[in-house]
C-alpha cells in the first residue's frame, strides 16, 4: 500500500488562556500610576533625581502593564478569518514596544543623571526616603498580584519586572540613607545612573529576545539538536527534513517537520505520529507540531524553506 504525503495536527495544541487577570492588572495599574504620581511630585519638590529617574522608570512600567494586560486579553480572543492563530502574537509586539519605552526612558534619564552627577544638587532626604519606601512597597505589592497566574512569558516577565522595582526602589531608600548620613548629595543622580545601567541591561536582554522571536527564531530554550536526535532516535524514522521552530506567542511554541520513514504501515502511522506529539509536548513544551510522514523521496520533496540545521 502506497502512503502519501501525510499531514497531522496535534490536537489544536494552541493551548488555553491563563486564568482571568483582569482584576489583578486593574489593580496593578491603579496602584503604579498613584506611584509614578507620588514619585513625581516627591522627586520635584526634593530635588531628587533618582526620585524622578524611578517615577520615569515606573510611567514606563505603567504602559507595560496595560500593554501585557491587552495582549492577555488578545491572546484569549477567538481565530477566525485571515487570524488563523488569533492575535495571540500580540505578546511579542507588547514586549517590542515595552522594551523601546524602556530605552526611551533610560536615555532620558541617563543624560541628566549624568549633568546632576557634575552639577550636584541638594535634595530633601527625608521625602525622598518616604516616597522610595513606599514604592518599594507598591511595587512588591503588585509582583504579588501577578505571582503565579499562569505560564505567560508575557505575565511572568511582567511579574519579575515589578520585583526589580521593588529592589530600585529600596536602593534610593540606601541612597537617601547614605546622603543623610554624609551630606554627599552626589550620590543620589550615581544611584540614578546605576539604575540606567542595570535597566540598558535588562532592556537589551528583552529587545533581543523579542526581535529574534519576531524573526521567527526557535525559542533559546529549546536546541534544534536535540529535537532533530530525539526524532530520529526513533526507530521507524530514516531521517528528518525541512525542521522548523518558531513562536507565535510568548508562550506557544510551533514545529514543523517532514520525516522519511519507509517501513511504516498505515497502521503504525498514527500510533508513531501520537507518539510524537505526546513526547515534543513533555519534552520539550512544544504544543502544536506539524508533521509530514513520507515513505519515499523525490524531487518534489524539497522545500525552498528548508532548514540546514
Amino acid at each position: 500500500m502506497h502512503l502519501g504525503p501525510h499531514s497531522h495536527d496535534h490536537d489544536c495544541g494552541h493551548g488555553h488562556a491563563p486564568a482571568d487577570l483582569n482584576l489583578s492588572f486593574a489593580l496593578a495599574v491603579g496602584l503604579n500610576i498613584l506611584l509614578v504620581v507620588g514619585e513625581a511630585v516627591g522627586g520635584f519638590l526634593a530635588g531628587s533625581m533618582a526620585l524622578l529617574a524611578d517615577a520615569g522608570h515606573n510611567l514606563g512600567d505603567v504602559a507595560g502593564l496595560i500593554l501585557a494586560w491587552w495582549a492577555h486579553w488578545l491572546r484569549s480572543r477567538p481565530a477566525g478569518g485571515r487570524w488563523t492563530y488569533g492575535l495571540r502574537s500580540f505578546t511579542i509586539l507588547a514586549a517590542t514596544i515595552n522594551g523601546l519605552l524602556l530605552v526611551c526612558t533610560v536615555v532620558g534619564v541617563g543624560i541628566e543623571s549624568i549633568r546632576r552627577l557634575f552639577l550636584p544638587t541638594e535634595i530633601s532626604e527625608i521625602p525622598v526616603l518616604l516616597v522610595a519606601f513606599a514604592a518599594a512597597i507598591i511595587n512588591f505589592g503588585t509582583a504579588r498580584l501577578l505571582a503565579g497566574k499562569g505560564d505567560d512569558l508575557n505575565i511572568r516577565g511582567a511579574y519579575l519586572h515589578m520585583l526589580a522595582d521593588a529592589a530600585v526602589s529600596m536602593a534610593v531608600v540606601v541612597g537617601a540613607i547614605v546622603i543623610l548620613l554624609s551630606n554627599q548629595h552626589w550620590i543620589d543622580p550615581a544611584i540614578s545612573i546605576g539604575i540606567c545601567v542595570v535597566l540598558g541591561i535588562g532592556t537589551w536582554g528583552l529587545l533581543k529576545e523579542s526581535a529574534s522571536t519576531m524573526l521567527n527564531a526557535a525559542p533559546r530554550r529549546i536546541e534544534l539538536e536535540e529535537v532533530s536526535s530525539f526524532l530520529t532516535s526513533n526507530t521507524e524514522i530514516e531521517s528528518i527534513m525541512d525542521l522548523h521552530i518558531w513562536s507565535v506567542s510568548t508562550t506557544d511554541v510551533l514545529l514543523s517537520a517532514k520525516i522519511l520513514c519507509p517501513a511504516v504501515t498505515a497502521e503504525q502511522m498514527d500510533r508513531l505520529l501520537d507518539d510524537l506529539h505526546e513526547q515534543l509536548e513533555v519534552q520539550f513544551q512544544i504544543a502544536h507540531a506539524t508533521i509530514e510522514v513520507r515513505r519515499t523521496l523525490s524531487d518534489s520533496s524539497n522545500c525552498r524553506l528548508e532548514s540546514r540545521s
